[in-house]
């Protein structure tokens, strides 16, 4: 698809019909973008991912002090976000469904394609969706954290909790304590957190894309992998494209220490 798409746009030079011009500037003169033939080629020559972008993002800087390129981190269409690049023919949309080892976008060349007005509208609605969800939820936990002193108590709890899980990660797999079997403190962690945020605290596999929300019900041995304090559509996203890897696995444990979430041992 995206060999097709470059040759039925790469002649085109300038020409733009029916395209948002979302990401370009009406100041910009459309000579001294890239075609989308030259992105493309570029990507498939190299590993197609964000690093191979920097030429031309370098070329933007140079021409037009910015590099034009943006990156939104949205789960749109089944993948886990976008890139923007401004083109001779409009704005090309770089669909990604993974990030590398060193936190690069790895792009779906098949998937490239114009951004147009609809798409457009469809993205701000779905970023502006997400962001204030986001915002909502850390205003609210900023503001328990800041001002509410009653919880101390429920926050130290849940800081003894991870103190003898990461004891117990960090002994090679043996119980810190007879009296406290692995399974027990993964209950009791996930008990602390509700405590401590005062907010659901879910509970998900490596497996699903499922997220169930923690109400006190019985948790058995190996019911679930870990736990996270809020519902993320990020997460949910790269959960649906499943853990095959090692590198994927990384991935998706540095999102789920930046939620605010913990893996679950059982024995």
């Amino acid at each position: 698809m995206s060999e097709r798409f470059a040759e039925q746009h790469g002649a085109q030079g300038g020409r733009t019909t029916g395209v948002n011009r979302c990401a370009s500037s009406g100041t910009e003169r459309q000579g001294q973008l890239a075609t989308i033939r030259e992105v493309l080629e570029l990507l498939r020559n190299g590993g197609a991912d964000f690093t191979d972008l920097e030429p031309i993002r370098t070329r933007y800087r140079q021409q037009f002090g910015d590099e034009r390129c943006q990156v939104c981190p949205v789960c749109h269409n089944g993948y886990l976000g976008v890139v923007f690049l401004p083109v001779q023919e409009g704005t090309l949309c770089l669909p990604y469904d993974a990030v590398t080892s060193d936190m690069m976008e790895q792009f779906v060349l098949d998937e490239a394609h114009l951004l147009d007005c609809e798409e457009c509208g469809q993205l701000l609605q779905e970023l502006n969706t997400q962001y204030a969800s986001l915002s909502t939820e850390l205003e609210t936990i900023h503001a328990k954290l800041k001002g509410d002193t009653s919880g101390r108590k429920e926050k130290s709890h849940l800081e003894s909790v991870l103190e003898e899980v990461n004891k117990y990660v960090f002994e090679a797999g043996h119980c810190v304590s007879v009296q406290r079997p692995i399974n027990d403190i993964s209950r009791e962690l996930v008990q602390a957190m509700a405590e401590a945020y005062e907010t659901p605290v879910y509970l998900g596999t490596y497996e699903s894309d499922q997220l169930t929300p923690y109400t006190g019900q019985q948790i058995c041995n190996f019911q679930y992998n870990f736990c996270v304090p809020v519902d993320s559509k990020e997460l949910k996203c790269r959960l649906r494209f499943g853990i095959h890897s090692a590198m994927e696995f990384e991935g998706f444990y540095q999102l789920l220490i930046s939620l605010g979430g913990h893996i679950l041992f059982w024995r």
